[in-house]
């Protein structure tokens, strides 16, 4: 009898381990999309400078199509993933918390940062914790991605 509860508890706990990985792989597609979505709004401002008129309004269709079809997409996995699982609550709160995250990009994570130089956000990093370093680090990956402050980011973090 005792064998049996411990089978039954060593696969739950396979079963959360897997939902765990799941629920991380969600969160990082999520946080992906996010940058990825940033990078598209940089550069489709990049184009509008460039671009007058009606081919301006065509690539800003384009460009909000592709995220309409991504987040479709993006859609349809989860709700794939939550057919197929009895943990579906799980899977989504991690989704909700890539969303989270991903609204987190949209605000700087130091007072004024889009205008501070590598040298000036490099100095503003000492003392802040891991969490909060990894918060400028998402944040500089999704808006400027300086790969001098990156490199100092990184060792920060260790």
């Amino acid at each position: 009898m005792l064998e049996t509860y411990r089978s039954k508890l060593a696969k739950l706990d396979i079963s959360k381990k897997r939902l765990a990985e799941l629920q991380e792989t969600l969160v990082a597609k999520g946080e992906q999309a996010g940058a990825f979505g940033a990078q598209m709004r940089k550069e489709l401002e990049r184009r509008s400078v460039l671009a007058a008129g009606r081919a301006r309004d065509v690539s800003l269709e384009r460009i909000y199509e592709a995220g309409e079809s991504g987040l479709s997409t993006a859609a349809e996995l989860l709700d794939r993933v939550a057919a197929d699982r009895p943990e579906a609550d799980k899977l989504r709160k991690g989704a909700a918390a890539s969303a989270e995250a991903r609204a987190a990009l949209q605000n700087p994570p130091l007072e004024d940062y889009d205008n501070l130089t590598v040298a000036e956000v490099s100095a503003s990093l000492e003392g802040l914790s891991v969490y909060q370093l990894d918060k400028v680090r998402r944040y500089e990956v999704a808006h400027k991605n300086r790969v001098t402050l990156l490199r100092d980011i990184d060792e920060r973090i260790g």
